[in-house]
């Protein structure tokens, strides 16, 4: 009996351990980079939070990572950008000034020897929304697992789960899309705004406005030709990766 009373006593000490393991704070100030983070976190306990305020969208970002007070923000375990490819938004130096331990998790360029980066055509600016194209999405929210996993080895069960359930959504919308676009018989898109270069050119057709053609735009116009609207993810406004790509979908049927 005094075995029996031992054992419960040793496994009521390591519980509060086994709870305690999966805690954790991620940070981010690109809003793909936090729905990404958010989503294949679920289910493991750990904290993610959008520093910048969620009303500004990403262009003025840059401006409030330069006046914000290191001395204002709580320590992270792990910092998830995309610096690499948008300087303005370096997140990772305030970050390690405030611990020097946090880890940077870059997602458009792997942090590896031969990391995988994502696609951008020649003349991109940082400006441009590079996330729109799905690939360079899967490939974000890969890097985002493989490392995220790395750092809480515990719950990498869970986080490949939820990195499976993304790559199935984004699959289903790209079989959708490319159906859609079949069926409507566009033969070329054109852009209301260059940011949205990655999208058009990941779907594979002339951008022309010539023929039957598709308008890409971020707002509703008085253009002649349909027009899909796109929520490029801006700032902080859809729940999850799966609603936006919905909304993706149907910002294409509403033309």
């Amino acid at each position: 009996m005094k075995s029996f009373w031992s054992l419960i006593t040793l496994i009521t000490l390591l519980i509060p351990f086994s709870v305690q393991a999966a805690e954790g704070r991620v940070v981010s100030v690109a809003p793909v980079a936090h729905l990404i983070a958010a989503e294949l976190l679920q289910e493991t306990g750990i904290d993610t939070e959008f520093l910048a305020p969620a009303r500004l969208p990403i262009n003025r970002i840059p401006g409030w990572l330069r006046q914000v007070d290191a001395s204002e923000l709580e320590s992270a375990d792990v910092v998830l950008t995309i610096e690499s490819v948008w300087p303005s938004l370096q997140l990772y130096p305030l970050m390690r000034s405030v611990s020097i331990q946090v880890v940077p998790i870059d997602l458009a360029t792997e942090l590896a020897p031969g990391g995988a980066r994502v696609l951008m055509h020649p003349d991109a600016g940082e400006s441009e929304y590079f996330w729109l194209d799905l690939n360079n999405l899967t490939q974000m929210i890969n890097v985002a697992a493989k490392d995220l996993a790395r750092v809480w080895p515990e719950e990498s069960g869970t986080i490949e789960r939820n990195r499976f359930d993304l790559q199935r959504a984004i699959q289903r919308t790209q079989i959708r899309i490319d159906g859609y676009l079949l069926a409507r018989e566009f033969e070329t898109l054109s852009l209301a705004d260059e940011r949205l270069m990655p999208l058009a050119q990941s779907l594979g057709m002339p951008i022309s406005e010539t023929g039957n053609n598709l308008r890409l735009s971020m707002a509703a116009g008085e253009d002649q030709h349909p027009e899909w609207l796109i929520d490029p993810l801006h700032r902080v406004g859809a729940d999850s990766i799966k609603d936006w790509l919905i909304t993706l979908e149907t910002g294409l049927q509403a033309d």
